[in-house]
């Protein structure tokens, strides 16, 4: 078993965020879609129901902080992550990658992909029921690396 000390997992965070800085996009799919097995695998049959941009201008990426401290990264706390949802459904996982990726089956496109919930999920909303036009908004996300990495 190996352990990764501080330094090296915020280095780690660091790495996988700059594959992202500004350029990807949170994409939130539901309708009782089930989540990918890895974020490399297609999205398949699951509804978009949003895209969230910077101040959801449609085209502008999120990005993460510059720095992370004791294995955590938060969003950039100067950007607003907001969405205007595009389909009604029952949200159930995200996935953040870049603008362009059409969800296919890739081993090259930086992707993150979590649960959608109110609680006990990796991103958390007040309610999973959306409605076309309601406009959502992501105030805290934060990605984190433990020190036990391998057994």
């Amino acid at each position: 078993m190996f352990e990764l000390g501080i330094p090296d997992r915020n280095a780690a965070l660091l790495a996988v965020a700059a594959l992202h800085r500004g350029v990807s996009v949170i994409r939130v799919y539901g309708n009782n879609a089930a989540m990918p097995s890895s974020p490399g695998d297609a999205i398949g049959a699951a509804t978009l129901l949003a895209v969230f941009t910077e101040a959801d201008d449609g085209s502008t990426g999120l990005s993460m902080a510059l720095t992370a401290a004791n294995g955590v990264l938060l969003k950039d706390s100067g950007e607003v992550w907001m969405a205007t949802v595009i389909a009604n459904g029952t949200a159930t996982f995200y996935r953040k990658s870049a603008l362009a990726d059409a969800g296919g089956a890739s081993i090259t496109e930086p992707r993150v992909q979590g649960s959608v919930g109110v609680v006990n999920a990796d991103l958390l909303f007040s309610t999973v029921d959306w409605i076309i036009g309601d406009e959502k908004r992501i105030d805290s996300y934060a990605w984190g690396q433990p020190e036990q990495a391998a057994a």
